[in-house]
């Protein structure tokens, strides 16, 4: 894949340490992407950061702010001063910070310690990502990233939210009001799918709505090409994209 996609992703903080230095300044540090950790099921799927996925983005240096809430208003600290500093090892994306000499760092700082913040996202833009088949469930894998201009970001909410159940829901209400599709009719066409089975000119055609509809829903023009598991490649990507929409991301 070529095309760039601006997404946010949110992880569960890991080896998390914030500390006072002796001239007050508050040191930050801890996972802000760990390789391999697998997204919920979102209908049929889940979402995971390859190893080596910054590797790239991180040798050109890339100008990222670290805020709170993905506020551009909290800045905590930013590499363009040298505060915010990114690495990447075998676990994933490590965020090294200290943080701005602001009220609000105090605050995030304790909010950190108490327990009443525990993750952290980022914002960035997918380079490459690839569909892979592990043991009959299909993984979006993240191949690369690019941070330049994006954000690490100090969160309260935890990692994907949504259950599988709601993120169906919501994918199968889109199509009944944008395609007046069946729901059932569309459910049973993606299982076929995914199941191997030979389809036929009527459960192609309806596999072609389902993504020409989520195409409109997320605003890309075109109808869908190509042969089917391509066209559903896209489809999954949508897919993703509404459930990020309605979680305002």
């Amino acid at each position: 894949m070529t095309e760039r996609e601006r997404i946010r992703r949110n992880f569960q903080l890991s080896g998390v340490e914030i500390r006072a230095a002796d001239d007050g300044k508050i040191t930050f540090r801890g996972y802000a992407a760990v390789f391999n950790s697998a997204s919920v099921d979102f209908g049929g799927w889940r979402e995971v950061i390859e190893p080596g996925a910054f590797t790239a983005t991180l040798a050109a240096g890339p100008r990222v702010l670290l805020l709170h809430n993905h506020d551009a208003n909290l800045v905590l600290a930013s590499t363009d001063n040298g505060t915010l500093k990114l690495s990447q090892d075998e676990k994933g994306l490590l965020v090294e910070a200290t943080f701005a000499d602001v009220s609000y760092s105090s605050d995030v700082a304790t909010l950190y310690r108490e327990g009443y913040l525990a993750h952290m996202s980022f914002a960035f833009w997918i380079v490459s990502r690839r569909w892979d088949d592990r043991g009959g469930e299909m993984f979006r894998v993240i191949e690369e990233v690019d941070m330049d201009g994006g954000d690490v970001s100090t969160v309260a909410y935890p990692a994907y939210l949504g259950t599988s159940g709601e993120i169906r829901g919501e994918i199968l209400d889109a199509l009944r009001r944008v395609a007046d599709l069946d729901p059932a009719a569309a459910k049973a066409a993606f299982a076929e799918l995914r199941d191997g089975h030979p389809l036929d000119d009527a459960t192609q055609a309806l596999l072609r709505r389902a993504a020409a509809a989520l195409d409109a829903l997320v605003g890309d023009d075109g109808p869908p090409s190509g042969d089917i598991p391509s066209i559903i490649d896209t489809a999954r990507d949508r897919t993703l994209r509404l459930h990020e929409r309605r979680m305002g991301r």
